[in-house]
């Protein structure tokens, strides 16, 4: 337990015969141990493949394992046998399964080549998120948006559950699409979170977003804001146009009272006949 990659590490095996005469052995590994590493038996110090045994006696053994440079860690461990087998008789054998648990170290490191961008109301952009896997394990990460701005969206393209084995690494990427009702000069933020399987940890990768809007989107946006004082004007040229029609009906009814006075009394004939006599008299 708790071995490293590349690390070699000693087994104490006792080798027993119950079968009566004398016997030569075969010392071998089984199908089952893992490609990278390597092993010898050795006999008081000696390597062999080989050794000789007869009838109720006992050998120690030592089976020396140096785990591979590449190995990595399972939760379970590697398990293989080691075989001792009668050379004349391939009946007679003997097994000893063994399992091997590496120690886990490492862990996983998050980057990206890009952390903002500049985008309009309803735009998109795609970002690139790469996870390191360093730890000395296959591992298991699984990606989650746990903070988006309201109207947003966030679209995990290829997925959100990704193996990365290792030692490798992965480029994911992170499609953020802008809310129609964002405004210019709006800054968001956007957090995506990577859980690891295997070291049970979890990071964070923050995307910043600026919202600027062209100039027509502005204008157009500035007028739809400010509806309400074109409304106010509308009524206000509303009014006066109704008050100055009112006003101009009232001084036409002044202009036909004024011009149209009592017409004077036209004195008739007999009335100045009388006045002519008596202008007449006047002179007598």
């Amino acid at each position: 337990i708790n071995k490293e990659a590349g690390q070699q590490f000693e087994v104490d095996l006792l080798l027993e015969s119950a079968v009566e005469g004398d016997h030569t052995i075969q010392l071998y590994m089984g199908d089952n141990f893992p490609d990278g590493w390597s092993h010898s038996f050795k006999e008081n110090g000696a390597t062999v493949t080989e050794v000789s045994i007869s009838g109720g006696d006992s050998k120690s053994l030592d089976l020396f394992i140096t785990v591979g440079s590449q190995a990595v860690y399972k939760e379970d461990g590697d398990t293989f046998d080691a075989y001792a087998q009668d050379i004349s008789d391939s009946s007679i054998v003997a097994k000893k399964q063994l399992t091997v648990i590496l120690a886990y170290s490492g862990g996983f490191e998050l980057s990206s080549l890009k952390f903002r961008e500049t985008l309009a109301p309803e735009d998109s952009y795609t970002f690139q998120i790469t996870i390191e896997n360093k730890a000395n394990a296959d591992d298991k990460f699984t990606l989650s948006a746990t903070s988006v701005p309201s109207g947003w969206r966030v679209l995990f393209i290829n997925g959100n559950v990704f193996e990365v084995e290792a030692g490798r690494t992965l480029s994911v990427p992170i499609k953020v699409e802008v809310s129609d009702e964002a405004r210019d000069g709006d800054q968001e933020s956007i957090t995506i979170s990577i859980f690891s399987d295997i070291s049970n940890q979890e990071k964070q990768q923050s995307f910043v977003v600026d919202v600027e809007q062209g100039f027509t989107a502005r204008l157009t946006t500035a007028i739809s804001d400010l509806w309400y004082i074109f409304v106010f004007f509308a009524l206000i040229i509303v009014v006066g146009a109704i008050s100055y029609n009112q006003q101009d009906d009232e001084d036409w009814d002044d202009e036909e009272e004024y011009e149209s006075p009592s017409s004077p009394q036209i004195p008739s004939p007999t009335e100045t006949e009388a006045s002519s006599d008596d202008d007449w008299d006047d002179w007598d």
